[in-house]
């Protein structure tokens, strides 16, 4: 078998301001003269069609239309492999037909094996050869764009969280006639403002403060002596953001966020990472009730943008509160690559690889936003999952490193046992 390998083609891709779709409609076009001459058996593209997780129109279109199109009338087929399921799930919805089709043949293979059992005299043989027949074609058809039975699967997984969740976060009139009768009671006023930081990527196995050899937490460590709480590490539940965080802020039917606006909160999120969320539907089913949601990268279109970025953001959100306040910070942090994570002179020198660099950064970080927490106010502070930094796959589900997560507080003995408990993290 003879295979193109083709990835990061981050179509849509803007330099200061700079359209690179021209560029990038060239590439293609030279890629596609590439496969007409090599004629392989079948191209591989490893993830990252798109620069956004949200693309534009305009890359979508110039994808469809240099290269899906031509894959469609050709004879080779496509294997489409994402870096996790969103991305997978974005490209199926920006690229729908071949799923469509081939659910659709498949689909008609059971309603004609049925008619053939109800009208034939020769019995279920034939009805059965029917199905066959239909449901391979279908699956062929499905095959050459992505593997079909994990596709399959995560769609309706997919489906089936989004129509479960979204009504738990859904923000509606009655919810905002909870929340404004809340905040006229006198005692909304003395409830402490709450900042919930969440990391990326984060496992405890890097971590000075849990017991790795190398000091990559020194700011962490200094404030465990002033008020900071160490707590025992928690297990991740998923491998992946997405689901990640819809596990952390949503237990037994209730909305993290939701559940402290209905009780007088301004819940406000900003965000290290692009604005993701609304095509997962992380949004609709954690975040809908933040009545201001704040994403860093798309608001500064640089490839110098860090974490410590969010600190300012922070401040000022903490300075303009007028009464209880979440402030949920989710940062970049660890997310692959590492080096991304940190500017090239960051801990230079200091025997730490890539990922312990940004695990560097997020020891500054998290000190910085602790030093903002106000009199009356609390932190707490965990990741979505862990990460595999040692494997020889950076997410390798059989390595504890993946699911082992921190989990700090501050100040020590916060009374926030109830906010902890909605974590579902007691």
């Amino acid at each position: 078998m003879k295979l193109i390998h083709l990835s990061d083609i981050h179509l849509g891709k803007r330099v200061n301001e700079f359209s690179m779709l021209e560029d990038q409609a060239h590439i293609l076009k030279k890629i596609l003269a590439v496969v007409d001459e090599e004629k392989p058996d079948g191209v591989l593209i490893a993830g990252d069609v798109y620069d956004k997780s949200v693309p534009s129109t305009e890359a979508v279109q110039l994808f469809s239309r240099l290269f899906f199109h031509t894959w469609v009338a050709g004879d080779w087929f496509l294997i489409f492999l994402a870096s996790d399921s969103s991305e997978m799930w974005d490209f199926v919805r920006t690229n729908p037909g071949p799923l469509i089709t081939g659910f659709a043949v498949f689909l008609l293979g059971i309603i004609v094996a049925v008619v053939t059992l109800r009208l034939s005299r020769r019995g279920w043989w034939v009805a059965v050869g029917c199905f066959c027949l239909y449901a391979l074609l279908g699956i062929c058809w499905l095959g050459r764009a992505w593997t079909p039975a994990y596709l399959a699967y995560d769609t309706v997984r997919s489906a089936r969280d989004y129509g479960s969740l979204v009504g738990i976060g859904k923000w509606t009139d009655e919810d905002e006639k909870v929340s404004v009768e809340a905040a006229k009671d006198p005692q909304t006023k003395e409830l402490p403002t709450v900042v919930l930081v969440i990391g990326e990527s984060l496992t405890t196995a890097r971590m000075g403060i849990y017991g790795y050899e190398k000091d990559t937490t020194p700011k962490l460590a200094e404030l465990a002596t002033n008020g900071l709480d160490i707590l025992p590490p928690r297990r991740a539940t998923a491998s992946y953001t997405a689901r990640a965080l819809q596990n952390l802020l949503i237990r037994d039917g209730q909305s993290f966020v939701k559940v402290l606006r209905r009780r007088g909160y301004k819940p406000v999120l900003i965000s290290g990472q692009h604005h993701w969320e609304r095509y997962c539907g992380v949004e609709q089913m954690v975040f809908s009730p933040c009545v201001k949601k704040r994403y860093l990268r798309d608001e500064i279109f640089s490839p110098d943008v860090y974490d410590w970025n969010l600190v300012r953001w922070a401040e000022d959100e903490l300075a303009e509160a007028d009464g209880p306040l979440l402030l949920i910070v989710h940062l970049m942090g660890s997310h692959y690559p590492y080096e991304d994570r940190y500017p090239s002179y960051w801990a230079e020198g200091e025997g730490l690889d890539a990922y312990d660099r940004s695990v560097r950064l997020t020891d500054t970080v998290l000190a910085d936003l602790i030093a903002l927490v106000p009199q009356n106010g609390v932190l707490i502070f965990t990741s979505d999952h862990g990460e595999s930094p040692s494997s020889s796959r950076w997410r390798n589900a059989e390595d504890p490193d993946l699911w082992s997560v921190p989990m700090m507080v501050y100040p020590k003995n916060a009374p926030i046992q109830e906010v902890m408990c909605l974590l579902g993290v007691l």
